[in-house]
């Protein structure tokens, strides 16, 4: 079955909290240097996840990330996102008593295990395949994974994001 997602304006690509008992998703893609797409991932989560905030939904799909490269076996990696104050958390914060410092001393001690690993801010319009394949996630029940070749409807935004 092919699913067809509704356009996507700009205007839809701004992160806003979803209201009580509305589900909201994350987006993951996974590329090699070159930015040839490698996985993906599109994923429903639930309002109770959201209620802590755009900060802890930024760890969630960072951590899907080092998840997905790990059973890639990637072995470098770039984590890229467009909420600086979530890389910031994650790059400064010493406070591993809150669930947020636990969660962030989770995904240290996961990215360690990769030979090299950075992670990076980009600003909303380098992120709009992450962001296309969470509102995707909208579209379907729970999770669904790309491996090796992308979903059609993200190919215009990997084709526009490669620069020759």
């Amino acid at each position: 079955m092919i699913i067809h997602p509704p356009a996507v304006s700009e205007a839809a690509a701004v992160w806003v909290p979803p209201k009580a008992g509305q589900t909201y998703g994350i987006g993951v893609v996974i590329r090699n240097e070159p930015g040839v797409f490698m996985a993906g991932l599109s994923k429903k989560m639930d309002a109770t996840w959201a209620d802590q905030g755009t900060q802890a939904a930024g760890l969630y799909g960072m951590s899907e990330a080092i998840l997905i490269s790990q059973q890639q076996e990637i072995d470098e990696i770039i984590i890229e996102g467009d909420l600086p104050n979530v890389l910031k958390i994650f790059k400064e914060s010493r406070d591993v008593t809150s669930s947020t410092g636990l969660r962030v001393t989770d995904m240290a001690n996961e990215l360690r295990k990769f030979c090299s690993y950075e992670v990076a801010i980009v600003n909303r319009q380098g992120n709009r395949v992450a962001t296309r394949l969470a509102q995707h996630a909208n579209l379907i029940d729970n999770v669904f994974v790309w491996q090796g070749q992308a979903p059609e409807f993200i190919m215009p935004l990997l084709i526009s994001d490669i620069r020759l």
